[in-house]
């Protein structure tokens, strides 16, 4: 491990705490929130209470909608995973200065459990929740098996739970 190529740790802390990274994804949420808000609204002016319960008498405007807000959704989870992509980052080149040794984990997971808030009906951490779906969004848009995705999902949430009765 060398430290020559290393940038400064004050450097590093700055853009991991720096409020002008998230503010722009915390607007670019509120606008993909209102965005799913409103189609949910047009959906709504185009079903019909009687005839629209089942998705086989759906019209092709309510599949349009449902569609629309599946994407939407997933847009909101990248986003949420472009984040924490760029906190581990971060954090993985701050764990290379020796003062950061045992400090920072090593592990990804561990990472995303440290310090983060928690869901409270299953006590994981929120960050793991939204990367694991985040990672199975993108598996499912790749054409992947709906059973592999669980089995894929199902691991991620034991890895999680692992990493934070670890942690």
């Amino acid at each position: 491990m060398t430290t020559t190529s290393v940038r400064s740790v004050p450097w590093l802390l700055e853009q991991l705490e720096d409020p002008f990274t998230m503010f722009p994804v915390e607007d670019v949420a509120d606008t993909l929130f209102q965005a799913v808000d409103e189609t949910e609204a047009r959906k709504a002016e185009h079903t019909d209470p009687w005839w629209s319960v089942n998705r086989r008498f759906w019209s092709v405007e309510q599949e349009h909608y449902h569609e629309k807000i599946g994407l939407l959704i997933g847009a909101m989870f990248v986003l949420g995973q472009a984040a924490i992509t760029q906190t581990v980052s971060i954090l993985n080149e701050l764990s290379k200065h020796p003062q950061a040794q045992g400090v920072v984990p090593r592990n990804k997971t561990r990472k995303l459990v440290a310090h983060a808030a928690t869901e409270a009906k299953t006590n994981l951490s929120k960050i793991v929740i939204i990367n694991a779906v985040a990672i199975t969004s993108s598996m499912s848009m790749s054409g992947l098996s709906s059973g592999t995705l669980r089995r894929r999902a199902a691991l991620k949430q034991r890895q999680a739970v692992l990493c934070s009765n670890l942690g």
